[in-house]
């Protein structure tokens, strides 16, 4: 998380951030003008996942350095799809799973996730299928394993 240095769990809100600090911003900045925020370490604190709970000024103060946004805020699709699915390589739509990738590509292992089926599917030639955007659905046992290999 660029806010609290702890796990990021999407790219939220223009940054990549926690669902924690996801939410805190949603909520201050929607009571941004009742907040009543001080710093008592002369805006000095040092954040973690221990400590944002701290200082809620320079928690938000991190999130508008960052320049976040709500959600749907209109740079998001425009920043996130120059990223490349690091699955297939088609524009990505954020992060998920761990890894930034494409709707197609969470979809995929979404449902491997439901269904429970990630052993279930031979390669016809070798291991070896190169996954692309054109051709990600014609071997799901290489798009499986590209997608658990990636950190998924």
């Amino acid at each position: 998380c660029q806010v609290c240095t702890d796990p990021a769990a999407a790219f939220y809100c223009g940054a990549q951030v926690c669902e924690a600090c996801k939410k805190f911003f949603i909520r201050s900045w929607k009571n941004s003008t009742e907040n009543n925020y001080v710093c008592l370490q002369d805006r000095k604190c040092v954040l973690t996942k221990e400590s944002r709970k701290h200082c809620a000024y320079c928690r938000y103060d991190r999130c508008l350095q960052l320049k976040m946004y709500l959600p749907g805020g209109p740079r998001v699709s425009q920043e996130i799809s120059q990223v490349p699915c690091r699955i297939c390589g088609a524009p990505s739509s954020g992060f998920h799973f761990g890894v930034i990738t494409c709707e197609g590509c969470k979809g995929f292992f979404r449902r491997r996730c439901h269904d429970n089926r990630f052993d279930k599917f031979k390669c016809n030639e070798n291991n070896c299928c190169v996954i692309s955007a054109a051709n990600r659905s014609m071997c799901r046992a290489c798009r499986l394993r590209k997608c658990l290999d990636s950190g998924m």
